[in-house]
């Protein structure tokens, strides 16, 4: 899985492990690491292009400070057959059977947590 260079060796194992349970569930569904680890100034970058209302690629207003910065976050999206489901056509429920699965691990889901994104996972 591509995107999990730099991100908390324990939110990592959480999330290879979802990707590896939806695969064996239904051979072709998984998760693809839209955003993982980002470098403090990328943070400021993408917040940047936000205020500027290029909203490419974005799903929220990135925040001042992120646990992106420190490798504790990822936002995901779910993947089936090679294809990328857009985050704004997947169900709410699907981030919440994902949280549901990753909470023993420590993972907590930015659904409920302090950013709307519904794609947003940190540990």
């Amino acid at each position: 899985m591509i995107g999990l260079d730099g991100v908390d060796a324990n939110l990592a194992w959480a999330v290879q492990a979802l990707d590896d349970a939806l695969n064996s569930a239904a051979p072709g569904l998984g998760v693809v690491v839209t955003s993982g680890y980002r470098s403090p100034a990328r943070q400021r970058e993408l917040r940047s292009q936000w205020d500027r209302g290029d909203r490419a690629g974005l799903t929220s207003r990135p925040a001042d400070s992120s646990r992106h910065t420190s490798g504790r976050a990822v936002d995901l999206a779910f993947r089936y057959q090679g294809r990328t489901v857009p985050v704004h056509l997947t169900p709410r429920s699907y981030f919440q059977a994902a949280a549901d699965f990753m909470a023993p691990a420590g993972v907590r889901w930015g659904g409920y947590w302090r950013t709307p994104s519904p794609n947003h996972f940190e540990i």
